[in-house]
């Protein structure tokens, strides 16, 4: 399966579940989506 890898500098470990608080989160949370979409099969 492919697979991209993004680090975000600064970010505490679990940080993809703090996006009411935390905007690199937000960005995190942003850009798998993104990724999915894109690769998202019908059926």
């Amino acid at each position: 399966m492919p697979a991209e890898v993004t680090r975000y500098d600064g970010m505490a470990h679990g940080f993809f579940t703090m996006s009411g608080v935390l905007e690199g989160s937000r960005w995190a949370v942003a850009e798998a989506a993104e990724y999915l979409r894109k690769r998202r099969t019908d059926g």
